[in-house]
């Protein structure tokens, strides 16, 4: 089932209101998969109101729900991967950390991000960062596929190593995040990409 014209300017209407609040970002720094919003739609029974409740809250008190649940997460993750188109993907060469507790405009490293990874060839900035590349790498060998559960796995596999290796502690030179915060984020990010594929493939 396709989504209707209707259906989709509510939401893009949503996102520039809140946008509207938060005008510091800009709307290119996010990310959707349009066949991800299709089938999950069909497969997962969430009313508007508890989609516009956790997207409000992610967006605009970002550090009241930084201990989101899985749950939370997974509404999240379904709104930015509807959203954002995926020609806006950009490659950076620098080791950034901006808004480094807002996930959709998340960026850490050169390739931890939503939509945004490192220039062919550029070296992680740290452990963390690697595992974003190599992350990326995955999901770009899987034809971009973002809900892919080996790919996924993986990384959240990763981001346990560079915890409990202590390894996470040397970052990058002018790093303005806390690695573990970030590592917190994107871990949840991927869980619930892992969540988002189990309910599409097991209705």
């Amino acid at each position: 089932m396709k989504l209707s014209v209707s259906f989709s300017r509510l939401f893009v209407l949503l996102l520039l209101l809140l946008l509207s609040h938060i005008s510091l970002y800009s709307v290119n720094a996010l990310n959707v998969g349009m066949q991800f919003a299709n089938a999950a739609i069909d497969k997962v029974n969430l009313s508007y109101s508890s989609i516009l409740h956790e997207v409000a809250a992610r967006v605009l008190f970002p550090s009241e729900t930084k201990q989101c649940s899985v749950s939370s997460s997974f509404f999240f993750f379904f709104l930015i991967f509807f959203l954002v188109p995926q020609s806006v993907r950009q490659c950076s060469r620098t080791c950034e950390s901006q808004h480094c507790t807002v996930l959709p405009f998340l960026r850490y490293g050169k390739y931890c991000g939503i939509l945004y990874t490192g220039c062919p060839g550029e070296k992680p900035c740290d452990a963390l960062d690697a595992c974003c590349m190599v992350h990326d790498d995955c999901i770009g060998s899987k034809n971009n596929d973002y809900l892919d559960e080996e790919c996924n796995g993986q990384m959240v596999e990763c981001i346990e190593k560079v915890k409990a290796s202590g390894t996470g502690q040397a970052t990058f030179k002018g790093n303005q995040c806390s690695v573990e915060e970030v590592a917190d984020l994107v871990e949840a990010l991927l869980e619930a990409a892992l969540l988002a594929r189990r309910v599409i493939h097991n209705p």
